[in-house]
C-alpha cells in the first residue's frame, strides 16, 4: 500500500494526514480563520520600528502583532544591509507574507519577499531571479527548465521551478504561470485599499496538501464533506492536474479519520518513548530551545557483539527519527544521542543513513555531524506550529516538568507551614486523602488537626480552624 492523503475540516480545525505503507508519516493541523497559516499575504500597517532588535511590529489584523526583521524587509540586494529604520516607518502600509505561524506568546513572523507557490513553480514578484529546484539532479534538465521559465515570465519577476515541473508538459506549465500572475495582479489591486487586511489565503491547509501531495506518487487523496470536495476540485484545476480520479470524497457516516484508523495513530503520535522495529527505542524530549533525542538498545541484542547491536539499533533509530521529526513537525535545533560506536566507518554509515531518511521530508533539514562528545547535531526548518502545541498544554500541577513532589515532602512542607501560621491562633490542615495519611504519620506528638478533604485545587491548605 503506497501513499494516501486525507483532509478534513470539523469543529474549527482543519487536519491533513499522510500515510505511507499504512504508517502515519505526517499530520498537519490548522486552527483559526483562513489566512492565519503559512503563506497568507496581508496588507499590514507598521506599528513600531525598534532599532535595538532591528525589526518592526506590524498590525495585520490578527490578535497578536506580527514582527518583521530587517533582512526579511529588504526587497533588493541594495537594501539588504540597511537597518530597519531606513526601510520602514511607523504608519507605513506594506505587503507582507506569513513566514512562521504565531505560537505561544509570539506573533507571526513576516517577510516582504513575497512568494506565490504553485504545484510546478514558485512565483517571486520582487526577486527577478530564475532558478530551478536543486532536487533536479540533471544539470542539463535544470538549465532547460530555467530557459522555459525565462521565456514565459514577465521581465523583472522571479520564478523558481519546482521538482514536479520536471515531467510537466508545456501547457500545464504555462497555465499555472498564468494563474499565479493573475493572483499577483489581484494582490496588487487589493494593496490600493490602504487598510490592514488579508489579501490572499495562500496556504490554507487544503491548498498546501494538494500542492505538495496530489501527484503521481499518491494513490488516493480523500476529503471529507461536499463543500471541501468542491473546493479541492477547484484548487486541483488551478494546478492543471490530470489525475481527477485520485481525488475522492469520503462517503461514510463514520468520520474520515476514524474510518481509516488515523485518529488512533494521532493519539499515539506524541508518546515520549517510541519503540523501534528491532527492539530498541528512542526517547524524545521537546524543549523551547531545542529537541533532544536519546537512542537506547533496550531489549535488542545483535548477533556479533556490542558494535553490531549499536549499529543496527542506530540505523533503525535514524529512519524512525526522520519520520518522527516530520510527523511531529519539529523545527529548529535537534541533538541526537545515538549509541556509541567505536568503528569510524559505522559512524559515517549512520550519518549517511540519517541524511537519506530525511530526503523523504519536504521540509529542508541539515545534518551537521558528530560533536566531540559523540552527539549528532542537525536542524530542520521551522514553519508551522509543532503538533504538540496543537494537542497539548502545560500541566498546571507539574508546570510542564512531568514530575510532582513526593507525598512525604509535601507532608513536611504542610507541617512547616502549619507551624508558621499556627503561632497565636488555631489552625488546621485540609488535605487530600493520601496526603492526609502522610501528614498524620509524620506529625508525631504535634497538636495538629488534619482534615481530609477531597477535590482540593491544591494538595493541601493550612486554614484557620472554624469555631465549633
Amino acid at each position: 500500500m503506497g501513499k494516501r492523503v486525507f483532509v478534513e475540516e470539523a469543529f474549527g480545525l482543519a487536519r491533513l494526514a499522510v500515510l505511507e505503507d499504512d504508517r502515519l508519516v505526517e499530520i498537519k493541523m490548522q486552527e483559526g480563520a483562513p489566512g492565519e497559516g503559512l503563506g497568507g499575504i496581508y496588507l499590514g500597517r507598521v506599528q513600531n520600528v525598534l532599532k535595538g532588535i532591528n525589526a518592526a511590529f506590524v498590525d495585520i489584523g490578527l490578535e497578536k502583532s506580527a514582527y518583521l526583521y530587517a533582512k526579511e524587509a529588504a526587497l533588493s540586494e541594495g537594501e539588504a544591509s540597511l537597518p530597519i529604520t531606513k526601510l520602514l516607518r511607523p504608519g507605513d502600509y506594506t505587503l507582507v507574507q506569513v513566514q512562521k505561524e504565531a505560537y505561544g506568546q509570539k506573533g507571526a513572523r513576516l517577510t516582504r519577499q513575497i512568494a506565490l507557490a504553485g504545484h510546478l513553480m514558485v512565483l517571486e514578484p520582487f526577486s527577478g531571479r530564475i532558478g530551478a529546484s536543486k532536487r533536479i539532479k540533471d544539470e542539463n534538465r535544470r538549465a532547460a527548465l530555467r530557459r522555459r521559465a525565462a521565456e514565459l515570465v514577465p521581465e523583472g519577476i522571479g520564478l523558481i521551478v519546482r521538482t514536479e515541473a520536471e515531467n510537466a508538459d508545456d501547457e500545464s506549465f504555462a497555465a499555472e504561470l498564468r494563474h499565479l500572475l493573475a493572483v499577483w495582479e489581484g494582490i496588487l489591486e487589493g494593496e490600493k485599499t490602504k487598510r490592514q487586511r488579508l489579501l490572499y489565503d495562500g496556504d490554507s491547509l487544503l491548498r498546501r496538501a494538494l500542492r505538495d501531495h496530489f501527484g503521481e506518487e499518491t494513490e488516493c487523496f480523500t476529503v471529507a464533506g461536499e463543500g471541501l470536495f468542491v473546493e479541492a476540485r477547484r484548487i486541483a484545476g488551478e494546478f492543471a492536474r490530470a489525475l481527477p480520479e485520485r481525488l475522492k470524497k469520503h462517503e461514510s457516516a463514520v468520520p474520515l479519520f476514524d474510518f481509516y484508523g488515523i485518529e488512533k495513530k494521532i493519539d499515539e503520535a506524541l508518546r515520549k518513548r517510541v519503540n523501534l522495529p528491532g527492539g530498541g527505542e528512542i526517547v524524545i524530549e521537546e524543549t523551547e530551545a531545542l529537541t533532544v533525542i536519546d537512542v537506547n538498545s533496550a531489549r535488542f541484542m545483535g548477533q556479533s557483539g556490542l558494535e553490531d547491536t549499536a549499529l543496527r539499533t542506530n540505523l533503525d533509530a535514524a529512519r524512525e527519527i526522520a519520520r518522527q521529526l516530520r510527523l511531529r513537525d519539529i523545527g529548529g535545533a535537534v541533538v541526537i544521542d545515538f549509541i556509541d560506536m567505536a568503528v569510524i566507518e559505522n559512524r559515517t554509515r549512520l550519518l549517511d543513513a540519517l541524511r537519506e531518511a530525511l530526503k523523504g521530508d519536504k521540509t529542508p533539514s541539515f545534518v551537521e555531524g558528530l560533536t566531540k562528545l559523540g552527539l549528532v547535531e542537525m536542524t530542520r526548518r521551522r514553519g508551522g506550529a509543532r503538533l504538540s502545541s496543537h494537542m497539548e498544554e502545560t500541566c498546571p500541577i507539574c508546570g510542564g516538568s512531568g514530575h510532582k513532589m513526593r507525598e512525604e515532602q509535601l507532608a513536611r512542607r504542610a507541617l512547616r507551614e502549619f507551624v508558621l501560621k499556627s503561632c497565636g491562633g488555631a489552625f488546621e490542615i485540609a488535605a487530600r486523602p493520601r496526603l492526609a495519611e502522610q501528614i498524620n504519620r509524620l506529625k508525631g506528638e504535634m497538636d495538629c488537626g488534619v482534615r481530609v478533604e477531597a477535590g482540593l485545587d491544591a494538595p493541601y491548605r493550612v486554614l484557620a480552624k472554624a469555631e465549633e
